[in-house]
């Protein structure tokens, strides 16, 4: 049966093309070990999950065993992507047979080769590259029309983050608010007290996470 090569692109999910990471409001909800650093075993299940789905989509179009001439992997050089990767790859193949090399140790599991292509997948990692800088220039800065217009339509609510977190009073900002207020309620800590009891004339606590977290898609989408 003849195959054809099946690009799988990985990007991480929660990081924009622009910055390496977010900012953060606080830490107690996370663990005070390696883990701070966004290595999340939450991430790696989830990503092993994705794998699985992924091989109930495709089927047998792949083989279960890895063969380099079906399908080619990729992914920047930030180490949660890379592990993010291999975690799903772990999930998207089942070696069997000849490619079983370790059943007592690593049973259903084989190393699996990929590409680290920061051009494609992590431009702002990539140093000497003015075409690129300015491209991004008027994303990160917040200067295109459309962006321009959101920060000016925003100015109470992204000043009000600013003055309580020491960001920049920005749209990417507000996104990194957004994630953190995800991330809590993930873990279930408790908000801090300008989230839970926003002093912002015209605001509840509701209407305050609701706005925020606007802000999480709106960068989503962009990136």
């Amino acid at each position: 049966m003849k195959y054809k090569a099946t690009p799988w692109k990985n990007r991480s999910a929660n990081v924009s093309q622009q910055r390496s990471h977010r900012q953060r409001v606080v830490t107690s909800y996370l663990a005070k070990t390696i883990e701070v650093l966004i290595q999340l075993k939450f991430g790696k299940r989830q990503a092993y999950g994705l794998g699985r789905e992924l091989r109930r989509f495709v089927g047998d179009f792949v083989d279960g065993n890895y063969l380099p001439q079906q399908a080619k992997f990729y992914s920047s050089s930030a180490n949660r992507c890379q592990m993010t990767l291999q975690t799903a790859l772990a999930g998207f193949y089942t070696p069997t047979g000849w490619a079983d090399w370790q059943r007592k140790q690593f049973d259903f599991w084989s190393p699996v080769p990929y590409f680290i292509d920061d051009p494609l997948l992590r431009m702002y990692a990539v140093k000497d590259c003015p075409a690129s800088d300015q491209a991004w220039k008027p994303i990160s800065e917040d200067t295109l029309p459309d962006l321009a217009k959101i920060v000016s339509d925003n100015r109470a609510l992204l000043s009000y983050i600013a003055r309580n977190t020491n960001w920049t009073a920005s749209v990417s900002s507000a996104a990194d608010l957004a994630d953190n207020i995800i991330e809590m309620d993930l873990y279930g800590s408790p908000y801090p007290s300008w989230i839970a009891n926003p002093s912002l004339p015209g605001f509840t606590a509701a209407t305050f996470k609701q706005a925020v977290l606007s802000f999480g898609r709106l960068d989503d989408a962009r990136a």
